[in-house]
Formats: structure tokens, sequence, C-alpha cells
């Protein structure tokens, strides 16, 4: 099968072709690719990453920005790069060399918030190809801010525009959000939960006896329910006062919740450092419920650290005896946090459940269930 992935910007600033040597969850996610995201996708099916403006400039000068230009500015500058990036992108209109899709048999156009408009606009002029790949859809970012975006009139439009033009859109959040996608197009939606790198992965995982007292509460901090997540963290330390409190520290970082408690800021950790900390951790916090993938639960589980938390696809598939209904739902996560600390057969059940549910999505499982999907669509 031959496969692309279709972003408005790559952190690579040019095209990201795996090479055995080196695949995506051995790069650097923050000037190559991202560990545990869409470039699972680009290494497992031995592909290609490709930004958008790939699609838009001009020889010569599409060689000098993609291979001198946009890798250095991504480099030093991977903010101000993505601000270019999207602001040419949305100056240019015209795609010169959309041919470069037919060496493809899928394609997987992933669509955030703030590239709307242009995928919208490069679906609907590569399915004029006389000769095109099968088209993948999916949202490259939380189903929250999607929600939000789609309440203004021409996001709405474009996204109607780009999801009709799918021959397949991929849902890999919780299942019952196909009902939802399902209100907004005829097109299929199946369920497919990420390629995760189990087999990389699953060293790091840590049995019971390696565990050290320390809840750590992950999340975004600049989202509200992170704070519910201090807040339960705290209530479980009341009881058990030999457990630290573990957090990561980030320039928004609100710890005025954890206000006469024992708590440690540890430094944002590279994906591998992170397993291996989390792995000696004995209980993770993430009471996220902007419906996100669920990459910290993963690794939880991968590490085989119990993750009490909400609604993304993977806190419900790989931990569902963790699952709080919702962020009000604060006296069950208590009450799970401290049945952790005091019952080992339970813990010990939650974490080997967990670790062999994952596999399911390890490379070589989630690309022969794709091929699956594939067959039966193309029989459709």
């Amino acid at each position: 099968m031959r496969f692309a992935c279709v972003e408005l910007y790559t952190k690579y600033g040019k095209i990201w072709d795996r090479a055995k040597e080196k695949p995506n969850y051995l790069c650097d996610p923050k000037t190559e690719i991202d560990t545990c995201s869409f470039g699972c996708w680009t290494s497992a099916l031995g592909g290609e990453h490709v930004p958008l403006l790939w699609f838009k400039l001009r020889k010569p000068v599409r060689y000098i920005y993609h291979n001198y230009l946009a890798p250095r500015m991504s480099r030093f500058n991977y903010a101000g790069y993505s601000i270019v990036s999207k602001l040419i992108n949305r100056a240019l209109d015209k795609f010169y060399n959309l041919q470069y899709v037919t060496k493809f048999d899928v394609v997987l156009i992933v669509v955030h918030d703030y590239s709307i408009r242009e995928m919208a606009k490069f679906i609907v002029k590569a399915k004029k190809l006389r000769k095109k790949p099968i088209f993948l859809g999916a949202l490259g970012n939380t189903l929250d801010s999607f929600r939000e975006t789609l309440k203004d009139k021409d996001a709405f439009r474009f996204f109607k525009i780009f999801i009709d033009n799918c021959d397949v859109f991929v849902n890999y959040y919780h299942e019952a959000i196909s009902d939802y996608l399902g209100l907004y197009t005829d097109t299929p939606i199946v369920n497919f939960p990420q390629f995760y790198p189990f087999e990389f992965a699953k060293s790091f995982f840590e049995p019971y006896e390696n565990k050290e007292k320390i809840i750590f509460v992950s999340g975004d901090t600049s989202r509200t329910d992170h704070i519910s997540s201090l807040l339960i963290a705290k209530k479980i330390q009341a009881q058990y006062p030999d457990f630290l409190i573990e957090v990561i520290g980030r320039p928004s970082l609100n710890l005025e919740p954890l206000k006469n408690s024992r708590y440690k800021v540890t430094p944002f950790f590279e994906w591998i450092d992170y397993l291996k900390h989390t792995g000696k951790t004995h209980i993770i916090i993430d009471m996220d419920n902007t419906w996100t993938l669920g990459r910290v639960v993963r690794d939880a589980a991968v590490v085989g650290t119990p993750c009490i938390g909400l609604n993304s696809e993977s806190q419900k598939s790989l931990f569902p005896n963790l699952v709080c209904s919702d962020i009000t739902d604060t006296k069950k996560a208590i009450d799970l946090g401290i049945k952790l600390i005091e019952d080992r057969k339970f813990y010990e059940r939650v974490q080997k459940k967990a670790f062999k549910r994952l596999e399911a999505y390890s490379y070589e499982n989630s690309v022969k269930r794709l091929s699956g999907i594939l067959e039966e669509y193309t029989k459709k």
C-alpha cells in the first residue's frame, strides 16, 4: 500500500519519509515528526508526510523553499514557521503539482480547525484527477476545538465540503463521535483508533513492585479540567500523605489548587524520558473532557501505570474500570485513586488489561485492520 499523509505544514519543513533505521518514534518531535500522532501512520505504512505547500509552489521555488528555507525555519522557530505556512497557504489558491498524489494508493488528509478552508480546496481539486487514490479524512485536533470553530458559517461550509469529498472519514476519538460526525455528511465514517508504536514502547513497562509513591497529574494546564485533576490528587494525598503529587511545568501552570499540599514540578520530558518517568509513578490523573485521542492514556497503558480519566477513546478502551462519567464525577475519581493504592490485585488487573488491549493498536495490527477497511470500501 503506497501511503501519504497531507497536513497544512510539517514540523520537518519538507516531505518526511520514514526510514527503517529511524521511524517516527525515534525522531525529534519538535523538529521532525510526532512520536504518537499521525507520524505513526506514515511510519507504519512506510509512506510520506507531505506539507500542503508542496502542492502550491512552482519549481524552482518549491525546491528552494522545502529543501532550504522551511527546514531551517521549522528547526529554529517552529511557531514562526507555522504562522508563515498558514499565511502562504491562505494566500496561494492554485495547485501546481497535484499529479504527485497519483503515486499513492491511499492519502490521509488531516484537517485542523485552522486549516479547514485550505484542505477543503485541496481535496476538491485532487478528486478531479483522472487517476486518484482513496482519500481518507481525519481531525487533527480535539473535537472540542472543532465544535467551537464550526460555529462560524464559513468554517462550517468548508468543513462540509471537505468531509463530503472524503471517500472515508476516520474517527479515532470515542466511538460515539461517529454519530455526531454523521450529522455533517453521508461519507462513510469508520472508528479507527490511532496507530501506536507498541512494539517499541512496551519495553518501558514497569511492574507493580517498581512503582513509587507518586500521583502524576497530566494534561494541558490551559484547560479548566486540569484544575480538577490537581484537586483530586490533593484529596487522595490527604488520606495518603506519603504520596507525592507531580505536575509538568508549563508557562501557564497554576499551582494555587495545590496550596498546602506536598508536590513537585517536573520539567517537560521528551517522549522516551516521559515513558521512563511515568513508568515509575503509581497513578496518573487526566480529567481532560475535550474529546481527545488520549495519548496520555496510551502512554500510561504501555508503562503499566493506571490512568483515571474521562471521555477519550483510549480511556474507555484501555482503562474501562477507571472511567469517570463527567468532569463533575470527582468522588468516583478520588475513590478509584484510593482503591489503586489499597488494592494491589485490582491494580495489577487494571495494568495488565490495559497493556494487553494496547497491543491491538500496534503498527502491525493497525496496518492489517486498515487494509481490511479499505478492502471492504473498495468492494462497495
